[in-house]
């Protein structure tokens, strides 16, 4: 069979992965990065075909520059998907400039262009997995070093006409690991908003039955007073300290604010009951 052949059936397993992995991980993520990998997969094995089969230079030249264009899709993605499903403005930007690099060039007058399309590829790539370093550096270095020996195979041609096809093949395992990572980060903050949420659903309930627990407050002195106001504190800071313990490299950021703002809520309620009681003649100014 044509090597070319090769390259296009093993460019399929990227994305065998993918939906094996998705199957078993079904979250928002997954499903994200999967999409990226089914986009990009067509053309690639369109263009390795019409390789094999086709002869016009031109058509060959058109499916060359959307097979690299989908792999900045695929990228952008899976690195949105590593993030989180958060946006950044650096990702957006590499992978544009290089998207409009690879429309504007044309790789039959300027066989240069290739070599840069590679690198801007590599750097793009690198660039959508960065994220990892701080999550779990093992699969990051993983993931970079079966890229960089892939990509190798594919710029070298050490293993000859089936170089493609070897390098397809190799892609099979940072899809694999990226996805591992990103199906580990989201069982992690899917643990992390269900605690939230528990405690937030707690909190809740606290505040409907502080309208009823109000009136005994007058007639009580001022240690129970003391006693019964502080108490309660004690069981709101505890559960928010452990929720703050559950932090990643700052990513509960926006939970740890919502907290904050619901504690200084909860601060305010037990002000105005303090000013309400001091008008009634309950002296409580040793708070």
């Amino acid at each position: 069979m044509h090597p070319e052949l090769w390259a296009a059936l093993t460019m399929l397993l990227p994305s065998v992965i993918a939906a094996a992995m998705v199957s078993k991980f079904p979250a928002p993520g997954m499903r994200l990065a999967r999409l990226g990998c089914f986009m990009h997969a067509p053309w690639s094995c369109m263009l390795h075909t019409y390789r094999a089969l086709g002869t016009s230079h031109q058509v060959r030249t058109w499916l060359y520059k959307l097979d690299v264009n989908f792999i900045h899709v695929h990228a952008l993605l899976q690195g949105y998907a590593v993030r989180g499903l958060k946006h950044n403005t650096i990702d957006y930007t590499v992978h544009g400039v290089s998207m409009i690099y690879m429309w504007r060039s044309d790789p039959l007058a300027d066989p240069s262009v290739k070599m840069v399309v590679n690198v801007l590829v590599g750097v793009a790539c690198l660039q959508s997995t960065i994220h990892l370093w701080r999550r779990n550096r093992m699969a990051w270095l993983l993931s970079v070093l079966f890229g960089i020996l892939a990509f190798w195979i594919h710029a070298a041609k050490p293993l000859g006409a089936l170089s493609n096809a070897y390098f397809h093949a190799l892609l099979s395992v940072p899809e694999y690991i990226v996805l591992k990572a990103i199906a580990q980060l989201q069982q992690h903050h899917r643990g992390k908003k269900e605690h939230i949420e528990v405690y937030l659903e707690d909190e809740e309930d606290e505040d409907d039955e502080g309208d009823e627990a109000f009136a005994p407050f007058i007639d009580m002195d001022v240690e129970g007073l003391l006693h019964d106001v502080m108490e309660p504190l004690h069981d709101v800071i505890e559960p928010i300290q452990e929720v703050m313990e559950i932090n990643i490299d700052g990513e509960n950021a926006a939970q740890r604010k919502g907290l904050r703002r619901r504690f200084q809520s909860l601060w305010r309620v037990v002000t105005l009951r303090r000013t309400t009681l001091t008008t009634n003649g309950v002296g409580i100014e040793s708070m």
